[in-house]
């Protein structure tokens, strides 16, 4: 008889366990600091998302993915440093300005959202303190704010890609980065992802983005048409 052997574990959990290379070459893993990894797990446990063991897979996953996407970002201004041959890429100018107004929108309302409990408060405390007609601002204004950002940032980005889907327009690090946290969120905590706003996998992106300078999470309606990309 032959021995039956063990099954091996799904790629991407081998890979975390035992170190195996996803890809030619080594790319250094982003390491989280302590307090930061707490805070990650906390919040997937907080959202009841997987257990104990598939979150902390999901945060050691996620480093490796960082680094993966810093990588990649490093090698993408390396190349658009190098000077050009062809003749320069026209734009539409009524679009110029959109980008850093999406950024900016997306920067904040990231902040926002992985910002801790007493620093939410001290915002609402200060805006009621210095409203002139005496309104109060409790946690419902941050939530509205982070909404109305989210808008904006997805208004913004529909005047930069023309008719291809405003996913597409994201720079292509980013692009994969978030179609790769897709698949280890899905196999690590076995919960297919959402893009809701209020939905564990875009809170847990809006925490690592507001940790990692990796560039700005897209919004609502454009991680929605990127997550459809790949079904």
């Amino acid at each position: 008889m032959h021995e039956e052997l063990p099954p091996k574990a799904p790629k991407l959990l081998r890979r975390i366990v035992t170190g195996e290379p996803a890809v030619t070459g080594f790319v250094e893993p982003f390491r989280f600091e302590d307090n930061d990894s707490s805070r990650l797990e906390r919040l997937l446990e907080e959202h009841a998302a997987g257990d104990s063991e598939g979150r902390r897979l999901l945060i050691a996953a996620s480093e490796y993915e960082i680094g993966l996407c810093l990588d990649a970002g490093l090698r993408e201004a390396t190349r658009e440093s190098e000077p050009e041959i062809a003749g320069p890429i026209m734009t539409k100018p009524e679009d110029s300005a959109l980008p850093p107004i999406a950024s900016a929108a997306r920067t904040l309302s990231g902040l926002l959202q992985a910002s801790p409990r007493e620093t939410a408060q001290r915002i609402q405390a200060g805006m009621s303190a210095a409203d002139p007609l005496g309104r109060s601002y409790g946690e419902g204004f941050l939530c509205c704010l982070v909404t109305e950002l989210e808008r904006l940032a997805d208004c913004c980005s529909e005047g930069i890609s023309g008719d291809e889907p405003c996913a597409l327009a994201l720079p292509e690090p980013m692009r994969n980065f978030l179609q790769q946290m897709q698949d280890i969120y899905t196999e690590c905590l076995e919960i297919e992802p959402t893009a809701a706003a209020d939905g564990t996998f875009y809170q847990y992106l809006s925490a690592i983005t507001a940790l990692v300078e990796i560039g700005p999470l897209p919004g609502p309606q454009v991680l929605g048409e990127l997550l459809a990309l790949k079904e």
